[in-house]
């Protein structure tokens, strides 16, 4: 039987904290806690604009996607010249499906069925951190 990696999510929200501030989040995997700043995107135009404009992430960043229901979410990267990692995540936190996006790519990759919320960092840290589907992310105080 595979032993499952636990994920907390945990955001510090702080009274008075514009959006755009972004929230820590600290992740639980086999490797120890670490801590990902992130930027929450919800709401149709935060979700359009994602990460794009950026040229760089930092190790420790992310980006945190709350779509409005359940569903197959798509991502793509037009203005986007990062490469990234992407984990789309059901409405109960477990990893359904984790992608590689490539820098201005034009593809659009959708999420599995189910999918509610996608977390975008730099490509190849959930490797890194030692994270894969069927994970799961504790998103009780990320989603207050």
């Amino acid at each position: 039987m595979r032993a499952v990696t636990s994920i907390a999510v945990v955001l510090v929200l702080l009274n008075g904290c514009d959006s755009d501030d972004g929230s820590t989040v600290t992740v639980e995997a086999d490797a120890g806690a670490i801590e990902l700043h992130v930027e929450v995107a919800e709401g149709d135009d935060e979700l359009a604009e994602g990460l794009s404009g950026r040229e760089a992430i930092a190790d420790d960043e992310g980006l945190l996607m709350v779509f409005p229901e359940e569903g197959r979410p798509a991502l793509w990267m037009r203005d986007t010249g990062i490469a990234l990692s992407a984990a789309f995540l059901s409405a109960d936190g477990v990893i359904l499906d984790l992608v590689d996006l490539e820098p201005y790519s034009l593809e659009v990759r959708h999420g599995p069925a189910g999918s509610r919320y996608a977390l975008e960092v730099a490509r190849g840290w959930f490797e890194r951190v030692g994270v894969s589907a069927g994970d799961r992310v504790d998103l009780s105080t990320a989603l207050r």
